[in-house]
């Protein structure tokens, strides 16, 4: 599956400019392989013919760059890769997974989270002057707000810092 960003290096619109290097930045940084084209290119005409024919054009009927395709399907602008990003939807926006997988995937990353915090503890450092206590709390507990402050409550009353020093700590 080839990925093609098709774009234009000689632009005089900012938001144009912007627009390309934020598409090459979030493919680059979530290590997608990628061709990058250069339309204004003399040597890419038949490109450029191509995305004037088979890109999405705007409201005005007007080819707006950069446009992203995956083999010879055209997956859309910036915008709809900003709503893309946006949804948490790019790798269904790129061609890869379609909407089944990606929910089938979501559901499983859930349970597997689901899965690792029954049974596990939470720590929890409360830090004052000269004292440290460590407080361990069970996932019940936590989701308890009351039986939570009433412990803080309690911490905070058991380390009291004296007023006559002058550096002093708060509890987190």
């Amino acid at each position: 599956m080839v990925l093609r960003v098709y774009f234009v290096s000689t632009t005089g619109r900012r938001d144009i400019r912007k627009g390309q290097i934020h598409v090459f930045s979030v493919l680059s940084s979530w290590k997608y392989n990628y061709t990058a084209i250069d339309i204004a290119a003399p040597e890419n005409e038949n490109e450029r013919n191509f995305v004037i024919d088979t890109g999405k054009k705007s409201e005005d009927g007007k080819v707006v760059l950069p446009q992203i395709f995956q083999e010879e399907k055209c997956c859309g602008d910036y915008l709809d890769f900003l709503n893309a990003i946006e949804l948490e939807k790019l790798q269904t926006f790129l061609r890869e997974l379609n909407e089944q997988d990606l929910t089938a995937m979501k559901q499983q990353e859930q349970i597997s989270n689901e899965e690792t915090m029954k049974g596990k503890f939470i720590r929890r450092e409360m830090n004052c002057f000269r004292c440290q206590s460590v407080l361990f709390i069970d996932n019940f507990h936590r989701s308890n707000s009351v039986v939570l402050e009433n412990i803080k409550s309690q911490i905070f009353t058991a380390y009291l810092v004296p007023t006559n020093l002058t550096k002093r700590t708060t509890v987190n």
